[in-house]
C-alpha cells in the first residue's frame, strides 16, 4: 500500500523524508517511560543522582535512537522530555524558564548527546570498506553536495565546520578516533554553554538568575537530605518559578515598579515585593528571619550577600535558607487566604 509513515527497525519513515514524525514518535515513547519513572521516583525519593542515571540509562536511548541520521535536526519534541525530567526533579512549574532548569540541574540539552553520535557513524563510515554499500550510499552524498543538494553528508560537514573541524571533512581522515570525538564533545559543550549564558542573560525573567548563576554546574541543594518540599520551595525562589508579585505582575504587564508587596501595603509601605525584599525586608517574615538567618555571617541585607547567601556552598546555610523560603511561602499562602476571608 502507498502510506505516507511505515516503521522500520523502529523507526518511523517518512515519504517526505522529513525526521519530525520519528523524532515525535520518540519523544511520545520516551513521556511514557518517564511517566512510569517519575511515579516510582515519587514513591521512593531516588536521590537526584540516581534519578539522573535511571534517565541517562533508560529514557536517553529511547529519545536518541536513530539519532545517528537525524542527528543534525534535534526537534522541539526531543528536547522537551529532558526538560520536563528537570523540572521534576526541581519540584518547579511547567512554565519555568528552560536555561534556568538546566542551570539547576547542570545539564546539557539532548542535541549534545545527538551531534556526538552523528560524528561517530561518519567517522564509522569513513572507515568502513571502500566496496561496502553504506561507503557508496555516502560517496554519492558526498557528490550531491557539490551540486548544492542538502542531505545528511551535507549537514555532517556544515557540523564539522561550525566546530572548528573542517579539515577532517577536506581529508575524510582521522587519525585518532578517541581523541577526535573526545575534542569534539568538548567543544560542542563549550559552545552550548555559551548558548547558555545568553540565554539567561537575554531573558527579562533571569535577570536576578543571571546574577548568581555563573556556571551550569549541578547545584548543591539537589543532594541534600531534607524533604523534597524544601528542595521545590527553594528551586521555585531561585528561578523565579514563583507566586511573588515581581513574577506575578510580569504575567499581567504589570510594570515593574508596580509590582508592589500587598503586605507591605497594608502598614502604607509602597516596595516591590521581589526576592531581594521578602528574604531581607518584609516585616511580616522577621520572626522567620531571626529563626533562620539572622545569625548567619551573610544575613547583612545588601545585593552582595543576596548574590552570595544565594551562590553558598555551605550545607546548613543551604538548608536554613530551605527552610526560610518554604516557611515565607507558607506564610504568604496564609496571609492571603486570612485577608480572603
Amino acid at each position: 500500500d502507498n502510506v505516507p509513515y511505515y516503521k522500520y527497525l523502529g523507526v518511523i519513515m517518512s515519504t517526505r523524508l522529513s525526521w519530525t514524525p520519528a523524532q515525535v514518535t520518540l519523544a511520545s515513547q520516551a513521556n511514557r517511560a518517564l511517566v512510569l519513572i517519575n511515579s516510582v521516583n515519587y514513591k521512593c525519593d531516588f536521590s537526584y543522582k540516581s534519578a539522573c542515571e535511571i534517565f541517562d540509562k533508560c529514557v536517553v536511548p529511547i529519545i536518541t535512537y536513530g539519532s545517528e541520521i537525524w542527528g543534525p535536526d534535534v526537534h522541539k519534541s526531543i528536547e522537551r522530555v529532558h526538560y520536563k525530567f528537570c523540572k521534576y526533579q526541581l519540584g518547579v512549574g511547567s512554565q519555568t524558564a528552560n536555561p534556568a532548569v538546566l542551570g539547576e540541574c547542570g545539564r546539557d540539552r539532548i542535541y549534545v548527546t545527538c551531534y556526538v553520535k552523528c560524528i561517530k557513524f561518519w567517522l564509522k563510515i569513513i572507515t568502513s570498506l571502500e566496496n561496502s554499500l553504506v561507503r557508496s550510499c555516502y560517496w554519492r552524498l558526498c557528490r550531491q553536495i557539490e551540486k548544492g543538494k542538502i542531505n545528511w553528508a551535507s549537514k555532517v560537514k556544515h557540523m564539522l565546520y561550525s566546530y572548528g573541524f573542517g579539515e577532517h571533512w577536506e581529508s575524510q581522515e582521522v587519525t585518532n578516533h578517541v581523541a577526535f570525538i573526545q575534542a569534539f564533545t568538548q567543544r560542542v559543550q563549550d559552545c552550548e554553554f555559551q548558548m547558555w549564558s545568553t540565554d539567561i542573560q537575554d531573558m527579562p525573567k533571569l535577570r536576578l538568575y543571571s546574577k548568581f548563576k555563573l556556571t551550569r554546574e549541578e547545584e548543591l541543594y539537589l543532594s541534600l537530605s531534607i524533604p523534597r518540599r524544601l528542595r521545590s520551595n527553594l528551586g521555585r525562589y531561585r528561578t523565579s518559578s514563583h507566586c511573588l508579585e515581581i513574577e506575578v505582575g510580569r504575567h499581567h504587564n504589570v510594570a515593574h515598579e508596580d509590582r508592589l508587596c500587598k503586605l507591605c501595603g497594608e502598614d502604607n509601605i509602597v516596595i516591590v515585593e521581589d526576592e531581594y525584599h521578602v528574604l531581607f525586608h518584609c516585616p511580616t517574615y522577621e520572626f522567620l528571619r531571626t529563626v533562620y538567618i539572622s545569625n548567619n555571617d551573610i544575613s547583612l541585607p545588601n545585593e552582595y550577600n543576596f548574590i552570595k547567601y544565594l551562590q553558598t556552598d555551605d550545607q546548613e546555610t543551604l538548608i536554613d535558607l530551605a527552610n526560610f523560603i518554604s516557611s515565607m511561602f507558607k506564610t504568604r499562602h496564609q496571609k492571603f487566604e486570612m485577608r480572603m476571608s
